[in-house]
């Protein structure tokens, strides 16, 4: 069995952006989804087997929430 253990920052995906001129992406996710592409290729080799992922994502809860839990 394999363990990774990653510390990642999350971003959740924006809106896109409607304009005159065309609908876009704002920059900086796209910067964002591209060096997870580039980091997550390494395990391109182990894509040949079948693959159990499990997740686990940990938030701060926010200093100034009302409710108890985050979004």
């Amino acid at each position: 069995m394999i363990q990774l253990k990653l510390k990642l920052k999350g971003m959740p995906s924006p809106r896109p952006r409607v304009t005159r001129h065309g609908t876009y992406m704002p920059q900086e996710y796209l910067e964002y989804k591209k060096y997870l592409q580039t980091y997550f290729s390494v395990f391109k080799p182990f894509s040949i087997v079948p693959l159990r992922l499990e997740l686990l994502f940990v938030f701060k809860t926010p200093k100034s929430s009302r409710n108890k839990y985050p979004m």
